[in-house]
């Protein structure tokens, strides 16, 4: 990843949350920066399959994976996915 170019996030988190993050990263060793950057990786490839997504995420284990119906997936012809321009501060 080419540090000039990438883009950096930061979020607030509740204290709670922000020790359940703390014990995450003690037990499994994986930084909250790798989790967080799995995450929205795992959100946008799914978007992009999908066309949408639905709150709150829910994560399953993958043995557990059942896809969806294609009568779910369906997506009403009105709710075309239109990206809003984006602008960047410089």
């Amino acid at each position: 990843m080419n540090t000039k170019t990438a883009r950096n996030l930061g979020i607030r988190l509740d204290p709670q949350t922000s020790e359940r993050l703390d014990r995450f990263e003690t037990v499994t060793g994986v930084p909250a920066a790798t989790l967080g950057r799995n995450a929205i990786q795992a959100a946008l490839d799914y978007f992009a399959t999908n066309g949408y997504l639905s709150f709150p995420l829910t994560v399953i284990p993958k043995s557990d994976y059942q896809p969806p119906s294609p009568e779910l997936n369906a997506r009403p012809a009105n709710t075309k996915y239109e990206p809003k321009p984006r602008t960047r501060k410089t």
